[in-house]
């Protein structure tokens, strides 16, 4: 599983994330969701951020538009200390 080969920076133990995934597989034939296509994600980037002024904002995926949210409006806090920032990464 991947979740094993995650570097875990913050303690030597495993995240929640990790033993909830596991459960939700044990127990996906519970479920009483019926299959089918997944809808799109939504966006909760306000209307007064920076990303929005990138010229094909409207056009990128979601994870772009929140890569190019992180890129623009929250470089002050996106820090990281124990292993190099992600390529997509440029603040502007």
């Amino acid at each position: 599983m991947a979740m094993a080969r995650e570097k875990k920076f913050r303690t030597d133990k495993d995240h929640f994330s990790e033993k909830f995934i596991q459960w939700c597989m044990l127990n996906m034939h519970k479920s009483n969701v019926p299959a089918g296509q997944l809808s799109e994600f939504a966006v909760a980037i306000s209307q007064d951020q920076r990303c929005r002024t990138h010229p094909r904002f409207d056009t990128l995926s979601v994870v772009e538009k929140y890569r190019e949210y992180y890129n623009y409006d929250k470089s002050r806090f996106a820090k990281w200390t124990k292993r190099q920032a992600p390529n997509w990464y440029s603040v502007k």
